[in-house]
């Protein structure tokens, strides 16, 4: 019997699971999500951002941020300064035990002014850097940057790579061009990024000295448009050594305002199983299919917080929830949040059906996707709690989602109505002294 393979994962440190699950009780932040100072518009439309303000219509776009500075109040992607505070505030988690970070942005990080000195900054310090970018504002010289750094990079594609004379080619396109929402036409899009992608194949970021480890990684959404083609496009990225982020779409941000993207709990079951499958079937070695990626599960909420340029805290994309400001206190400070107390310590705190799951009790998922969760409850109009703690809708073993009988059904692919888009505009929620409180 041949010997099974390993997934294509990113180069780099790896955690163990007991130590994700120790990281909270001991203090530590092993990741974290550095938000660059992005511009507060970004060079791509894509419908399903989560970033994206819902009420400022047409693209995704965040109102100006403005900063004080020497010379008076200045856009914060225009601050002087702030590399220095940023670097202050990663030299705090530094302490506290960081190893890895993913540089991305509100928007396109590669807008930051100072993208390639803060990844320098973090790898003069021994941090492993992923670098996620749609790949748009990439130069030949900035791609031959990353490749001497020795920096992990995560770009897009959202469907599979077929030839110019495949029939399927010009729809293919067509859902590369809506998915990243470019103004130029639909064989420029896809081939450009096509190309992009073989060039960075080229450059050598899918040979490592370690078996089934890459530096390049691709990742896409899961959405209505792209659903069909997704196998095709995962069993391609597994055959070049290409690490594959395809994560649920959830109505969050600007993708609010485009619900007919998210897929159905039983399609989202078939694709996932049918991947599966797949996989089985090309030699790679067997998992449990679960959200909210195609093959993987996510465990960052034990051990990750995001850091935004404003200095907001947030434990990760999905949950909005603003546990702490690093212009106020310190990064250790921020761990002792209440909230952090639920997120992080799901066993004691989780509603549904995902608590008597032996996934949950075997320590093979985390709830599923905390932030499909977070995001469903606050279309739903449940308070702050109820979002850290329900089970997650996506996972089709869930029937219910909270302990007061609340079906998953009822919450997931919710369409909403104009009063409930302005109601959620990207709300700054903090948390209150008490868990499962928070300010009006």
């Amino acid at each position: 019997m041949a010997e099974l393979r390993p997934l294509p994962l990113f180069a780099g440190p790896f955690t163990t699971l007991d130590g994700r699950y120790s990281a909270f009780a001991d203090g530590k932040v092993l990741r974290v999500g550095l938000k660059m100072n992005t511009p507060p518009t970004c060079n791509w439309k894509c419908p399903y951002c989560y970033a994206g303000d819902p009420e400022l219509h047409g693209r995704p776009r965040q109102p100006t941020v403005m900063t004080a500075s020497e010379s008076g109040s200045v856009p914060l992607h225009r601050d002087p300064t702030w590399e220095g505070r940023m670097e202050g505030w990663l030299e705090q988690a530094i302490a506290l035990g960081l190893q890895a970070v993913t540089v991305n942005g509100t928007f396109e990080p590669l807008a930051a002014p100072s993208w390639q000195d803060t990844i320098s900054f973090l790898q003069r310090r021994g941090i492993a850097v992923t670098l996620v970018t749609n790949g748009g504002l990439l130069t030949p010289e900035s791609i031959d940057w990353i490749v001497a750094s020795g920096v992990n990079l995560l770009t897009k594609l959202n469907v599979p790579v077929v030839a110019p004379d495949d029939p399927r080619r010009a729809r293919l396109a067509e859902v590369q061009k809506y998915l990243s929402g470019l103004p130029r036409d639909a064989e420029t899009v896809y081939a450009e990024q096509v190309a992009l992608i073989e060039c960075l194949v080229a450059a050598g970021l899918t040979t490592t000295d370690e078996p089934g480890r890459t530096r390049l990684g691709v990742e896409s959404v899961i959405a209505r448009d792209n659903l069909e083609f997704l196998p095709e496009l995962v069993a391609q990225l597994r055959e070049r050594n290409i690490y594959s982020h395809i994560e649920l779409s959830k109505l969050q941000g600007f993708a609010r305002t485009n619900p007919h993207l998210v897929i159905r709990r039983a399609e989202i079951s078939e694709l996932f199983e049918t991947v599966r499958r797949q996989d089985e079937a090309m030699g790679y070695e067997p998992y449990q299919a679960k959200p909210p990626c195609l093959a993987g599960a996510c465990y960052e909420n034990l051990y990750r917080l995001d850091l935004h340029a404003d200095g907001a805290v947030r434990p990760c994309p999905g949950i909005e929830t603003t546990i702490g400001d690093l212009n106020r206190q310190p990064l250790a400070e921020v761990l002792g949040s209440p909230a952090l107390a639920v997120i992080r310590n799901l066993d004691d705190h989780i509603q549904g059906d995902c608590r008597d799951c032996d996934l949950l009790a075997t320590r093979q998922c985390y709830g599923g996707c905390r932030g499909t969760a977070y995001q469903a409850m606050a279309n739903s109009g449940r308070g702050e709690y109820e979002r850290w703690t329900a089970s997650d809708p996506s996972c089709w073993r869930v029937q219910r989602v909270l302990d007061d009988g609340t079906l998953a059904q009822d919450v997931l692919d919710r369409s909403l109505t104009t009063e409930e888009i302005a109601r959620l505009r990207r709300p700054d929620l903090v948390e209150t002294s008490t868990a499962g409180e928070v300010a009006p």
